[in-house]
């Protein structure tokens, strides 16, 4: 059976391997492209521990770290968790009403009745995401026991600025943070992975770090490297 190669953000330019299968991953269709998927978002369309190599080249600078999501959660007024909070609640439901029976979309009348701790209001609240964190935890989902991920990232103040859609500045040791040994928030279960380095070195009078990283996914399979 053939190796599987996967390359993320492969554009048009897909760096492939002979003898092996290549699949190619971005948000746009190119003649490279095998699926479409927005990176730090979407599920990797890939079945777990399918894949020996990912390698994402120019990518991981262009995913968020964290953003905030904001939602609406219908509830009951009494749920909310201060007496103030409800209190605004009632107020502004009832506001709410009265500017759309002016507007004549709306009659106050007693089916509705007067807003109170029993009526439903739509609550705005946000949501924490981490894209970031989300596409390692899926790339190491994707990747075999001792698969291998490559990455080529922009890490210098130059090379990192002049490009405006660069957003997620990574520092020469980044990948601990995707280690079991050498993470506060692994017990956590925000970080998934468990990489070990292989190889991390400077290019490009060190505009560019290419770090190569091992997936393990068995016990007591960490040597030491570097």
């Amino acid at each position: 059976m053939s190796k599987v190669k996967v390359e993320l953000g492969c554009g048009e330019n897909r760096r492939d391997i002979e003898g092996w299968k290549n699949i190619g991953i971005d948000i746009i269709q190119t003649p490279c492209t095998d699926f479409i998927c927005c990176l730090g978002y979407d599920e990797l369309p890939l079945e777990d521990d399918s894949v020996d190599l990912v390698s994402a080249i120019d990518v991981l600078e262009h995913i968020p770290r964290v953003e905030f999501k904001q939602k609406y959660v219908e509830m009951i007024i009494s749920n909310l968790p201060t007496e103030r909070l409800q209190k605004k609640a009632i107020e502004s439901l009832k506001e709410h009403r009265e500017s759309l029976a002016k507007q004549g979309k709306m009659l106050l009348d007693k089916e509705h009745g007067e807003p109170s701790l029993s009526s439903n209001i739509l609550h705005r609240t946000f949501e924490r995401v981490t894209p970031f964190i989300y596409l390692m935890n899926e790339i190491y989902r994707v990747l075999k026991h001792e698969g291998i991920l490559y990455v080529e990232v922009t890490v210098s103040d130059y090379a990192f600025r002049r490009d405006t859609t660069h957003i997620n500045q990574l520092s020469e040791d980044w990948w601990k943070y995707f280690s079991s040994i050498d993470n506060l928030y692994y017990n956590q279960e925000i970080i998934k992975t468990d990489f070990q380095v292989v190889d991390n070195q400077f290019k490009n009078n060190k505009d560019i770090l290419c770090t190569k990283l091992r997936a393990l996914k068995k016990q007591n399979m960490r040597e030491p490297i570097i």
